[in-house]
């Protein structure tokens, strides 16, 4: 929570200070630093945040031109991003069905 609360805040203090303006830059940051942390946790719902934030990411980079990192984001990191969570919901449910097998005996 420290590590995460501390991100939260300063990024709101630096689009409150900076921008105030572009709320899905806001949006997009916060879901990005809620998704590297729920991620590096080993939670599959970072992968789902990651996701999200790929295509809000993308958004912004096509609105500023930024095509590279477009192209970055939407064809490397949320491909990634949606093989990683589809591998680890397959692992979790297997898993789980190992649980089950294994408390039967």
């Amino acid at each position: 929570m420290g590590l995460w609360g501390s991100s939260v805040v300063w990024i709101v203090l630096s689009f409150a200070v900076f921008d105030r303006e572009n709320y899905l830059t806001l949006m997009a940051s916060l879901i990005g630093v809620t998704s590297i942390i729920f991620s590096a946790k080993g939670n599959a719902f970072g992968q789902i945040l990651m996701i999200i934030f790929s295509l809000l990411y993308g958004v912004i980079s096509y609105t500023f031109a930024y095509y590279g990192e477009m192209i970055t984001y939407l064809g490397m990191t949320m491909p990634m991003a949606v093989l990683a969570g589809m591998w680890c919901l397959l692992c979790c449910g297997f898993l789980r069905v190992w649980k089950m097998l294994s408390m039967c005996r």
